[in-house]
């Protein structure tokens, strides 16, 4: 496993935990939360359940992705790497050195 993969391995390991520890200790000192406030973070959970069980199917059956409106995982290709900056060398001769056009 590389060093990125590792590291981002652990990041989303560790922020489950800390979320649920939140939540239990807010549960713990009798935050009551009213249902506008609830709902968003309900319907939340249930789009990512959905996402996560068609991703799920579509690893069996690769029609399923239909359901999340194309079938298919994404794939990414590496990020194509930067023009290096262009060196222009400086010498003391001015002859060298390209006339402008204007």
């Amino acid at each position: 496993m590389n060093p990125s993969a590792y590291g981002r391995s652990i990041i989303r390991t560790v922020v489950p935990i800390i979320v649920g520890s939140v939540i239990a200790w807010l549960a713990a000192r009798g935050v009551k939360v009213d249902e506008a406030t609830i709902l968003p973070a309900v319907d939340a959970i249930a789009a990512a359940a959905y996402y996560a069980v068609i991703r799920m199917l579509e690893d069996k059956w690769p029609k399923a992705g239909w359901l999340l409106g194309s079938p298919g995982a994404p794939s990414y290709a590496s990020p194509t790497p930067s023009p290096s900056t262009l060196t222009i060398p400086m010498t003391s001769d001015s002859s060298d050195s390209p006339s402008s056009p204007l």
